[in-house]
């Protein structure tokens, strides 16, 4: 079952995981990719000015509210990976630009920048991330 940028648009989100765990067979896999990680490094900095925030979602997750979510409902955690870092954000925003414009500045050495997008990508803190989960 895949929740594709949909998890966190629903009211009840407790009965919707329920019925996947219902629909799945033993070992079944539930896909989520989450649009908004609440523990984004851009949207933690950006906050308000964050396009994050614009989309009316009913809930906010990050890798750790969604595997709880997950775990009460008999599910176990397979794989996250963090996608999109918006490393070009975060240098045009504390370069005093406007977060969204096109290109980036160049605050730091290329090598810099990359060690940034490790950071954010190991520690799940892109502005989006997907899940693979297992009934249990």
């Amino acid at each position: 079952i895949t929740f594709w940028a949909s998890l966190e648009y629903n009211k009840d989100v407790s009965s919707v995981i329920a019925k996947a765990k219902r629909l799945l067979s033993k070992n079944g896999l539930i896909l989520v990719l989450i649009s908004g990680n609440s523990h984004s490094l851009a949207m933690r900095m950006l906050q308000e000015k964050c396009v994050g925030f614009i989309f009316n979602r009913t809930h906010s997750f990050n890798p750790t509210s969604l595997n709880t979510l997950l775990g009460r409902h008999a599910f176990r955690s397979c794989w996250q990976y963090s996608i999109l870092p918006e490393t070009r954000i975060l240098l045009n925003y504390l370069s005093y630009r406007d977060p969204y414009a096109q290109g980036k500045q160049k605050l730091f050495s290329d090598i810099d920048e990359k060690a940034l997008e490790q950071l954010i990508a190991r520690n799940c803190m892109g502005y989006k991330f997907i899940s693979i989960f297992r009934k249990v």
